[in-house]
């Protein structure tokens, strides 16, 4: 049986494709291997976000790079690092974490956590049409999930910094309804709105300093000020001024005065 001869721009192809496969495989992060039992992207993503509610970023971050060290394409933990990125104002590196996060998300749970994490950082930035983005990222979620009690948190938690509180005041009682997750926050978010819509605060600065926990002298004298309009207050209370300088009768004022009583003079 004859073999067919390789010519030699085959070897040289061949070559080629051999070392192009050895450059990309080198070049792809690998994973770690893990130490112990705890030592899973899970366990760290789960760490990293109870750290990063307790505003421990650093440690936040490094329990996510633990979790991609141990697989690169953990979707979660890109999400983490970008909801830390945006705590820290870092908003360039928080969004395209939170959009890797949603590229590499394959179950329904990672790719609702991804959009909620977009929200949140929408929320953060607060720049242009943030609101509708936020409104979009949304939508993504509940239409994976109409049931997730974390979308439709945060979607409140947008709503009222957009000082919409109506809208806000819904997205809480949903959660409430939903009766899964975040139950105490919304529950605490809904009374806080409640009260807000009840005070019915007219101006910008009245809704601002109804989201402040704790009010300074100089927010109180803004609030007083803008709610109660004391500067018109201070005018129509405040005595007018009047011109009590003496000022002679200019000629044409005169004039016409000795036009007007002409006729009774001729009269007599």
């Amino acid at each position: 049986m004859k073999m067919k001869r390789i010519h030699s721009r085959d070897w040289v192809f061949l070559s080629i494709l051999i070392f192009f496969l050895l450059f990309i495989g080198a070049c792809a992060p690998t994973a770690r291997k893990a130490a112990s039992a705890l030592d899973t992207p899970e366990h760290h993503v789960f760490s990293g976000m109870k750290l990063l509610e307790k505003e421990n970023y650093d440690d936040a971050i490094r329990e996510f790079n633990l979790a991609i060290q141990l697989d690169p394409k953990f979707s979660s933990a890109y999400t983490g690092i970008g909801l830390v990125n945006g705590y820290k104002g870092n908003f360039k590196e928080a969004f395209d974490n939170a959009k890797k996060g949603r590229e590499l998300a394959k179950t329904n749970d990672d790719k609702v956590n991804a959009r909620v994490g977009l929200m949140r950082i929408y929320s953060m930035e607060r720049k242009g049409d943030w609101i509708d983005e936020a409104e979009s990222a949304f939508k993504g979620a509940i239409a994976i999930d109409p049931k997730s009690s974390a979308a439709h948190y945060y979607m409140g938690e947008a709503y009222k910094l957009f000082y919409d509180f109506d809208k806000a005041g819904e997205m809480f009682k949903k959660v409430l309804d939903i009766n899964d997750k975040y139950l105490i926050e919304a529950n605490n978010q809904w009374k806080l709105v409640q009260k807000i819509q009840r005070a019915a605060p007219g101006s910008i600065i009245g809704k601002k300093i109804a989201l402040i926990d704790k009010i300074s002298r100089a927010d109180i004298a803004a609030l007083f000020v803008q709610e109660l309009q004391l500067e018109k207050l201070y005018e129509k209370r405040s005595p007018k001024k009047f011109d009590t300088g003496f000022k002679a009768p200019s000629t044409a004022f005169a004039a016409d005065r000795i036009e007007k009583t002409r006729p009774y003079l001729s009269s007599r």
